[in-house]
């Protein structure tokens, strides 16, 4: 399933969020929000997808990039819910303050990720967490931060 359009509307949101409130089934997902619906339902559409979709094995969500788009307890949340889709793509994030502790599970399936248009919180929290990687894609410049975060990573493995 693939939605794209140009200019989102509040309405547009609600229609989403219910339409992905209903949706157990789906397998592979991409929501572009390239223009703006507001940061609430953008959280909003995004946490329905992964409360309910949970056969995904893809989930590409691009969104306008917003520095406080996410707290660190809705992002330790996130982290959790997404754990069981296999291949991510995510854009737009940040996280508001401090980088999360660590949530990984050996149950998680995340196999790909690829981060683009994130703050270097954010996109450290994902690679310490989502500990079974074998394919990372960074779309932006990466700070030492995080460099060390992927270093770390590798000599876990």
């Amino acid at each position: 399933m693939k939605f794209c359009k140009k200019t989102y509307t509040t309405e547009d949101g609600i229609h989403l969020r219910n339409f992905f409130a209903s949706q157990k089934d789906l397998r592979s997902i991409r929501v572009d929000f390239s223009s703006w619906i507001g940061v609430e339902m953008l959280r909003s559409v995004l946490f329905e997808i992964v409360e309910n979709c949970r056969q995904l094995n893809e989930l590409s969500y691009i969104a306008p990039y917003h520095k406080h788009y996410l707290t660190p307890t809705e992002s330790t949340a996130l982290i959790q819910k997404m754990a069981h889709v296999k291949n991510i793509s995510i854009g737009g994030f940040s996280i508001t303050s401090s980088p999360l502790f660590s949530v990984a599970s050996p149950t998680f399936k995340v196999s790909a990720l690829e981060l683009s248009n994130v703050d270097e919180k954010i996109c450290t929290c994902f690679i310490r967490n989502y500990t079974g990687l074998r394919r990372l894609v960074i779309k932006k410049f990466i700070t030492n931060e995080v460099l060390q975060a992927i270093f770390q990573y590798l000599v876990s493995l």
